[in-house]
């Protein structure tokens, strides 16, 4: 008070007029918070320092009806530290107060002054958080994120609706909600998350993943903000989000395996925050943590396979109920593989599932995607080749800028399919039957005729010969495979691949991948015994590879063609 109240004259001097409103203004404040001393402090400094409208004094001069107004009733941002101080040295709580909730006073003063943020309620956080007034980690509540992570799910509320910025999510959480980390990062961007640090550092390891999982599903929350794409699009996230989780990241990677254990949940949570770290620069990366990061990827995605294999029915089984659940990490890990590997480090543990699994994943046109009028594809298996589809759109730009044919993903592609001609017998069992010994389905690799016809086909397409020595294991099929259909087809790509120098003018090395992918969609509903439907299928290959050259044509520089 004695800060903007002008000395009187005097121990029995009359207040001025201004002085009298002033007080008047102190006891309204005081009756508008039910008596809260430090809630009555609060908004007065906010009065002082720009949280709210300024405090105005109406004189009147003479005679006439003139009046005065002063709306003078502020200090300046150098004074604002010390009357913080000065208030602390009182004994002001403002974390309690904050973390009560915003007095109503603020909130309605703020509401009617939004325009993407309210320049009142930005003044009021940056005075708080600039002048300590407040500790966010006080303020925040801890336990509501340890309680929404406890099972270790990140999760993202569903929408939003905002008026003139002032958000509401749809979870019921709202911009006035100061206990709320999402707020904070709404607002003040991620760099907030600095201030939460070392309480994450001092959490114990018990409840560290908890604490992790609310953590990031408040970012999630808020990502929107700072990227228009999807909100699991982490390679879009700037520079300020990537340095604000590289600490929290780092602390949870030291402790992981050893402290927290590794559990299938805490490394799903282990490679989301990999991802947020590290999907925006791969080349930050350092190769021991990147390399720990595709073995961990790679390792779920193996295990996921228990769960296609056991799939042998359509419709809302509970491996179907199982991989849905697990979509968003299986998510994470072909993009984690694809974006700090290599597309064939997704592509051949995608492939191994389509084999594994025992239920269809594409409709009989082999189309993985809705049309109108059309049947339907088998959800949610048509998420595997639909994975697939989209990892070669993605990231074949990004290797075609070392690799404009595309040559290491088609040989690699090529040569697994190569090896699942041969026969799985040894060196010394070949000796010992003999070269002319007759084989069997059981004999090989790839049990299945008709997998092993649309394998040759997919070789064929690719254009491929590993090392110059891939046509030496289709000659070797041509005579010694007990289908006579697939015998046919492995001479036949056997004369198409033996004199391949690369691809053939104006073929499109992605529309090769696209077209290998094709027909191995049709070896799996052959190999469930599903006959796909010929003319719509070739219907969904040309409108595919309509859409990569499509896709092509976006990626390829304004002057190529």
């Amino acid at each position: 008070m004695l800060r903007v109240i002008a000395p009187q004259q005097g121990l029995a001097a009359n207040l001025s007029d201004d002085a009298e409103c002033k007080l008047r203004q102190f006891q309204e404040i005081w009756g508008s918070v039910g008596g809260d001393r430090d809630a009555a402090l609060l908004v007065t400094l906010l009065t002082l320092c720009g949280g709210l409208p300024p405090w105005t004094t109406i004189t009147h001069v003479g005679n006439k009806g003139d009046v005065s107004v002063d709306r003078g009733w502020r200090i300046d941002e150098t004074e604002q530290r010390n009357v913080v101080t000065e208030f602390l040295a009182h004994g002001a709580d403002f974390n309690r107060t904050v973390k009560a909730g915003w007095p109503a006073a603020l909130i309605k003063a703020w509401k009617g002054t939004f325009d993407e943020d309210s320049p009142l309620f930005a003044a009021t956080r940056t005075l708080l958080l600039n002048t300590r007034a407040i500790h966010l980690e006080r303020v925040i509540d801890l336990d509501r994120l340890r309680e929404a992570g406890a099972d270790l799910i990140c999760r993202c509320a569903t929408g939003m609706s905002a008026e003139n910025g002032a958000v509401t999510w749809v979870d019921g959480i709202s911009w006035s909600d100061p206990r709320s980390l999402r707020t904070w990062i709404w607002y003040e961007g991620p760099q907030v998350l600095e201030r939460l640090f070392p309480y994450f550092v001092a959490e114990p390891l018990g409840t560290l993943p908890a604490l992790a999982t609310g953590v990031f599903s408040e970012f999630l929350n808020t990502f929107g903000r700072f990227n228009r794409h999807h909100p699991l699009s982490f390679e879009k996230a700037d520079a300020s989000v990537r340095a604000a989780f590289r600490p929290f990241f780092d602390h949870f990677d030291f402790h992981f395996g050893s402290g927290i254990d590794d559990s299938p949940q805490t490394r799903a949570l282990w490679l989301t925050y990999f991802r947020i770290t590290f999907d925006g620069d791969p080349q930050s990366c350092p190769p021991v943590i990147r390399k720990r990061a595709l073995a961990f990827a790679g390792e779920d995605l193996a295990r996921m396979r228990q769960v296609f294999h056991a799939a042998t029915q359509p419709g809302d089984t509970s491996e179907a109920r199982a991989f849905g659940s697990a979509q968003l990490h299986f998510d994470n890990c072909c993009l984690v593989l694809a974006r700090h590997g290599s597309i064939w480090h997704c592509l051949k543990p995608l492939l191994l599932g389509m084999r594994a699994l025992n239920t269809a994943c594409v409709a009989t046109d082999l189309r993985f995607w809705v049309e109108p009028a059309l049947e339907p594809p088998p959800g949610p298996w048509n998420h595997l080749p639909n994975m697939m589809a989209a990892v070669v759109h993605i990231f074949a730009g990004t290797e075609q800028q070392t690799d404009s044919d595309l040559t290491a993903l088609r040989e690699q592609f090529a040569s697994f399919c190569l090896e699942r001609l041969t026969d799985r017998l040894s060196e010394v069992q070949r000796k010992n039957a003999g070269a002319s010994r007759a084989r069997s389905d059981e004999d090989f690799v790839e049990r299945v005729p008709v997998w092993r016809f649309c394998l040759v086909r997919a070789i064929a397409d690719l254009r491929a010969n590993p090392m110059g020595r891939g046509h030496r294991t289709l000659h070797w099929s041509s005579e010694n495979d007990p289908n006579e259909t697939v015998r046919k087809a492995a001479q036949q790509a056997y004369d198409t691949i033996r004199h391949t120098r690369g691809l053939p003018a104006r073929v499109s090395p992605r529309r090769a991948v696209m077209s290998a992918l094709w027909w191995l969609r049709q070896a799996h509903l052959l190999g469930l015994g599903i006959q796909p439907d010929r003319d719509l299928a070739q219907r969904t290959r040309e409108k595919e590879l309509t859409r990569t050259k499509e896709s092509e044509r976006a990626a390829a520089p304004p002057d190529a063609e």
